[in-house]
């Protein structure tokens, strides 16, 4: 409703200022990317999982897409490999482990799934 002003010797009508609009949801992930690849790239665990496949198979994997979910405490509940070649072998049980014994800063709000792609 109009609100009566006082100006300049005669009453003037004025209407209040509206309500500031919501601050716009984040739309980025809870865990910055340089974290994840940090994280990701220095773990003994997971080098050695690329090593033990050049050892079975002769070569190091080249490009190796995973998908994995990191939970509001900053553990990782869901891990797998995305890369056809690799579904369902011995190199995905062991990066899937692997990653789920990672350990990310916890943050607030829901899981959050996320991927990584490791290019040799």
């Amino acid at each position: 409703a109009p609100v009566p002003v006082r100006g300049s010797g005669r009453d003037v009508a004025a209407t209040p200022a509206p309500a500031p609009a919501p601050a716009p949801a984040s739309s980025g992930p809870p865990v910055h990317p340089d974290v994840v690849n940090t994280i990701v790239t220095s773990n003994g665990t997971i080098k050695r999982c690329f090593m033990d496949e050049k050892q079975r198979t002769g070569a190091l994997p080249r490009k190796v897409a995973m998908v994995f979910t990191i939970q509001p405490t900053g553990k990782v509940s869901k891990a797998r490999v995305t890369t056809a070649e690799y579904q369902g072998s011995d190199f995905e049980a062991c990066l899937s482990t692997a990653f789920r014994s990672l350990q990310f800063p916890g943050f607030s709000g829901p899981p959050f799934e996320t991927g990584f792609q490791f290019n040799l």
